[in-house]
């Protein structure tokens, strides 16, 4: 058994045993093997992974993440989206808004759900603009 556990296995079901743990353990020395079997893996087990990268984080896991939410169809997409707004991914604003009111309900409400983490995080982390009227006294000054 290599450091991934059975991450290479022919397997599928081991596979995904392998991935689920490296999601758990959000283990960043597991990315690089991520990326690369992602693309050639079982629905199920591509679900894992988008789950693992949403753990993991980074530049890499949002590039990739980024990728499959626009070149993916299905109830991936929900994944995607759970994952990049965990990872407070601004840049996915625009593609998750187009998906919120998708018909299947369960891409629906992870894209909603994404939306409002990403716009939550990103109010709470800007910093306060010394002009606005919430930074000002009741009297305006």
């Amino acid at each position: 058994m290599n450091e991934n556990g059975d991450i290479k296995s022919a397997d599928p079901e081991q596979r995904g045993w392998a991935i689920m743990d490296i999601s758990r353990r959000a283990d960043k020395s597991a990315l690089p093997v991520l990326l690369s079997i992602i693309e050639g893996e079982t629905e199920s087990n591509k679900r894992h992974v988008v789950r693992a990268l949403g753990n993991i984080g980074g530049e890499q896991s949002i590039n990739c993440l980024l990728s499959l939410l626009s070149s993916e169809q299905g109830l991936i997409l929900g994944e995607i989206a759970r994952a990049l707004g965990k990872l407070n991914c601004i840049a996915a604003l625009d593609r998750l808004e187009g998906l919120r009111n998708c018909e299947t309900q369960w891409i629906s409400e992870c894209c909603k759900w994404a939306i409002d983490r990403i716009k939550t995080e990103a109010q709470q982390s800007a910093p306060l603009n010394p002009h606005s009227p919430s930074a000002q006294g009741a009297d305006g000054r």
